[in-house]
């Protein structure tokens, strides 16, 4: 029994000293309009420690991390938000506002032909059939290329197909 109560000390202790040097930084991200938005993603600059807003816009994590940090907001259609805070073992709240931002999309043009496989000038061709009887194409031009074709993959979210 002794030791039990020798360990349970000692765990309290640990748990003690490892909440005591973290900052809790919690607040709201809200729009112009004072909404909350949710999905927002609130993070520290230079570290991995960050989060997701709910659905009302609240956010709450704990870092490590002291003295004057950049703590970084995106969220899709509004401008990146930046604000320095410095921070010390305790609680920080944020009330942070975005602004909503105009982006102009790319023009796609999809054409149909042929494209070059190997170094002995073999193509493959892609008919309009091919989408629609490719298991897992989903009627997709560019998913239904990475499965016709060996070495073609998506890069991440940007426009195109890259072969390797």
């Amino acid at each position: 029994m002794k030791t039990f109560t020798h360990l349970l000390v000692l765990f309290f202790a640990l748990i003690t000293i490892h909440t005591c040097g973290q900052t809790v930084l919690k607040g709201k991200v809200l729009d112009e309009k004072g909404r909350g938005l949710s999905g927002a993603n609130v993070a520290l600059k230079g570290s991995y420690d960050g989060v997701t807003a709910d659905a009302e816009g609240n956010f709450q994590f704990k870092t490590f991390e002291k003295n004057e940090q950049v703590i970084v907001v995106t969220f899709v259609g509004y401008e990146a938000y930046n604000q320095k805070v410095v921070l010390n073992s305790g609680t920080l709240e944020l009330i942070i506002k975005m602004r909503e931002t105009s982006n102009e999309l790319n023009t796609v043009t999809v054409t149909a032909g042929t494209f070059e496989a190997s170094d002995e000038k073999k193509t493959t061709l892609i008919k309009p059939i091919d989408m629609v009887t490719t298991a897992g194409s989903g009627y997709d031009v560019a998913q239904t290329m990475i499965l016709l074709t060996p070495g073609s993959q998506r890069n991440g979210e940007s426009t195109g197909l890259f072969v390797r």
